[in-house]
């Protein structure tokens, strides 16, 4: 906990892929010091898009955040949506990018 503390306080991005569930990829963000419990989450689910082209808006609402204090989560299925797609695929990576950490959850090697 306390090393990525101290990696975000000099500015150094986090990422965490992990396999679990957004709920428990949460608990485990907050426990190993990527995100404050005061600090925003924001979801891009793949169970919650309706159309693909959601997934653009919901990339944008993220770049309109205080990217500062708070955390990008994307699931594995939003995550493979995101992929198929090369302009999103880039809008992603580059809102990713300023992002202070970055979890992917529900994430496979496959």
């Amino acid at each position: 906990m306390e090393t990525i503390e101290k990696f975000r306080a000099a500015g150094i991005q986090v990422w965490m892929l992990t396999g679990d569930k957004i709920e428990t990829a949460k608990c485990i963000a907050i426990a190993i010091g990527m995100n404050r419990k005061t600090e925003q989450v924001h979801e891009i689910r793949g169970d919650l898009l309706k159309h693909e082209n959601d997934l653009g808006g919901l990339i944008s609402d993220y770049e309109k955040m205080n990217k500062n204090s708070t955390m990008l989560m994307v699931d594995g299925a939003a995550l493979a949506k995101i992929m198929k797609n090369e302009f999103i695929t880039k809008q992603f990576f580059q809102a990713a990018s300023g992002a202070k950490s970055v979890c992917v959850c529900r994430c496979s090697p496959t």
